[in-house]
């Protein structure tokens, strides 16, 4: 009989600019990481240091880029940049479409910036990728 793996789902938190959105899947020491990104579904799998399996997959409240996807990859977490598909719209009111309230997703206040701020006040996020 074939056993079951239980897929955990990680920890995501985000942020946002005019142009682009940030993702981060906070799984440490992340195995394997596999991210795929259609115009409004990012999917996520990896696993843990000890074999524990992560999943999610992430329905985006508007469509991406889904060809400017960037990600790095650091010991804590998986950190991606992906650019809006239509950047004359205002700012997402959820990265979830619908906004559901699920517990594993936060708002990464250290790295949001309203939309009365400008992108260059707090630089574009980009800059844990050296």
């Amino acid at each position: 009989m074939p056993s079951i793996v239980e897929m955990l789902t990680p920890s995501v938190t985000w942020a946002q600019r005019k142009e682009h959105i940030m993702i981060y899947i906070h799984v440490t020491d992340c195995q394997n990481p596999s991210v795929t990104c259609d115009d409004k579904l990012v999917k996520f799998t990896g696993a843990g240091p000890n074999g524990e399996k992560y999943a999610v997959d992430l329905e985006l409240f508007d469509e991406v880029d889904k060809e400017s996807i960037v990600q790095n990859k650091t010991g804590r977490r998986i950190h991606l940049i992906i650019k809006k598909k239509d950047k004359t719209k205002s700012y997402w009111k959820s990265l979830l479409q619908g906004n559901p309230k699920v517990g594993w997703l936060k708002v990464d206040f250290n790295h949001w910036v309203d939309e009365d701020e400008s992108d260059e006040d707090v630089g574009d996020g980009a800059g844990e990728f050296g």
